[in-house]
C-alpha cells in the first residue's frame, strides 16, 4: 500500500483536474436549473474518482490491468527518449499520455484522471442529446446507468482509450443530428474534427465515420433539405475523408490509418477476418467458428460475429466464470434495450422518429464494425461502453417505465394475495396455542 499525493507531489496535475472534473458540469445549463442533475453528475464522476484512486495508489481489484499498464510505461519510455511521435491506434494514445507526463508531471493518477474528464464532458453531451430527443423524465437514471454500469465504471476510470473514443463518438453523432436538422459550416466542422480524433485514437472508428458520412442524407427532411445537406455536408465531407486517406498513407503507410484497405491484401473478406481475429485466446474467447464454404455459410458467420458480440455468453451455459455471469446479465440488458428501442421507434413520429433511427443507425454501423475484430466477450465489455450510451437515449426511459410497472404489478399481487391469505385464516388463529 501506498501513500497519496502529499508523498508523491508528481501527482498534483492529476489533483488539480479532478476540481477541473467537477468545476465544469455547473457551466451547462441543465446542471444549474436541476440540482438533481448536477448531484448525480457529481456522484458518478465522485465513484469513478474513487476507483481511479484506489486503482493509482493500491493496485488492480479487477480489469485489463495488461493493457492500461502498458499505456503508461510505454508513454513513460517515450518521454524518457523524447520520441513522442505522431501515431494513429495505441500509439497515438501512447503519445498523447506522454505529451502530459513531459509538460507536468509523469504520473500515473494523472493518466487515471485523464479518462475522468472526458467522462465527466460526456454527460453534457448526455444533456445536450437529451434536449434532442425531447427527454425529460427518468433523465438521472439514464446518467446513472450510463456512468456506473459496473464495466463502464471499472474501464472508465483507468488509462484506456474508451473514454475517450465515447466522448468523440458522441460529439460525431451529435453534430450529425444537429446536420439532419439543419446543415451548417460550424456543424460539419464539428462533425469532421471529432471523426478524425476519433479515427486517430483507433483505426476502426475510420469506417463508422464513413458510415454515418453515407447515410445522414438519407434521413435529411424534404428535397430542399437533401440538396442542402449534399452541398454544405456531403461535398465537404467527402473532400475531407479523401484527404485524410492520402495523408494517413503517407503518414503511416499504405492501409495504416485506413484498416478497411488492408482487405485489398487478401483473396476474401473471410481471410481478412481470420487475420484480424487470429490473436484472440484465452477463457472468455467466443466458440465461433468462421465458415465460408458457400455464400449461404458466409452469411450465417457474418450475422452471428454481431450477435456473439452484443450477447455471448447469455446462452452459454458451460461458462461459469464471474466475468461470464457478469457478460451474460450486460448482454441480457442489451437485449431488452434494443427491443424497446425498436418498440419506441414505431410509436415516433416526424424529426423524433428521424433521429432515433439515425440513432439506432449509428449503433448499427458501430456494432458491426467493432464486432468484426472482437473475438472475446471480455473484449467485448469494453468495446460496448463506446456505443451502448445509444441504447440510453432510445430505450433508457422506456426501460424505467417498464420496470416501474413491473415493480408496481409485483407489489400489488403480493399484496393482495396477503389480504385473501389473511381472510382465510384470521389472525387469532395464529396465535391459538402460544398462551
Amino acid at each position: 500500500m501506498t501513500a497519496p499525493f502529499i508523498i508523491f507531489p508528481n501527482d498534483w496535475p492529476g489533483w488539480a483536474l479532478v476540481f477541473i472534473c467537477f468545476g465544469i458540469v455547473p457551466l451547462s445549463r441543465e446542471p444549474r436549473e436541476n440540482p438533481t442533475i448536477l448531484g448525480v453528475i457529481w456522484f458518478t464522476i465522485f465513484c469513478r474518482f474513487v476507483v481511479a484512486f484506489l486503482y493509482s495508489y493500491w493496485g488492480a481489484l479487477i480489469g485489463a490491468r495488461g493493457d492500461w499498464m502498458e499505456f503508461h510505461y510505454s508513454a513513460l519510455e517515450r518521454v524518457r527518449n523524447n520520441s513522442i511521435t505522431m501515431d494513429s491506434g495505441s500509439g497515438f494514445y501512447k503519445s498523447f499520455l506522454a505529451f502530459f507526463y513531459k509538460y507536468t508531471e509523469p504520473s500515473f493518477f494523472l493518466a487515471h484522471i485523464l479518462s475522468i474528464f472526458p467522462f465527466a464532458l460526456s454527460c453534457l453531451v448526455m444533456l445536450r442529446f437529451f434536449r434532442l430527443l425531447h427527454i425529460t423524465r427518468y433523465r438521472e437514471g439514464v446518467l446513472l446507468i450510463f456512468g456506473l454500469l459496473p464495466s463502464a465504471l471499472f474501464f472508465g476510470s483507468v488509462p484506456l482509450r474508451e473514454s475517450w473514443q465515447t466522448l468523440l463518438f458522441m460529439t460525431t453523432v451529435y453534430a450529425a443530428l444537429q446536420i439532419q436538422e439543419r446543415p451548417a459550416i460550424a456543424r460539419v466542422l464539428l462533425f469532421i474534427m471529432s471523426g478524425f480524433l476519433l479515427s486517430l485514437f483507433h483505426q476502426s472508428w475510420s469506417l463508422i465515420v464513413i458510415g454515418l458520412v453515407v447515410s445522414l442524407p438519407l434521413f435529411s427532411s424534404g428535397k430542399d433539405q437533401f440538396v442542402r445537406s449534399l452541398i454544405l455536408y456531403y461535398v465537404p465531407c467527402g473532400i475531407f475523408l479523401i484527404s485524410c486517406i492520402f495523408a494517413f498513407t503517407f503518414m503511416f503507410g499504405a492501409g495504416g490509418a485506413v484498416p478497411f484497405l488492408k482487405v485489398l491484401y487478401y483473396r476474401t473478406p473471410l481471410e481478412y477476418l481470420i487475420e484480424i481475429r487470429k490473436y484472440v485466446a484465452g477463457d472468455t474467447a467466443f466458440n465461433l467458428t468462421l465458415h465460408d464454404k458457400s455464400g449461404f455459410d458466409f452469411l450465417v458467420t457474418m450475422v452471428m460475429i454481431p450477435f456473439y458480440y452484443l450477447f455471448y455468453p447469455m446462452f452459454d451455459f458451460s461458462r461459469g466464470s464471474i466475468t461470464s455471469f457478469y457478460a451474460s446479465a450486460e448482454g441480457l440488458l442489451r437485449f431488452i434495450l434494443l427491443g424497446l428501442s425498436f418498440k419506441c421507434v414505431g410509436s415516433l413520429r416526424g424529426m423524433l422518429r428521424r433521429r432515433t433511427i439515425l440513432l439506432l443507425g449509428a449503433y448499427a454501423i458501430a456494432v458491426l464494425v467493432w464486432s468484426l475484430g472482437t473475438g472475446n466477450y471480455g473484449t467485448s465489455l469494453r468495446h460496448n461502453q463506446t456505443h451502448q450510451w445509444i441504447l440510453y437515449l432510445t430505450a433508457g426511459p422506456a426501460l424505467f417505465i417498464y420496470f416501474g410497472v413491473f415493480v408496481n404489478k409485483w407489489v400489488a399481487a403480493i399484496t393482495n394475495g396477503w389480504k385473501k391469505l389473511s381472510r382465510r385464516i384470521p389472525v387469532r388463529e395464529l396465535h391459538k396455542g402460544r398462551n
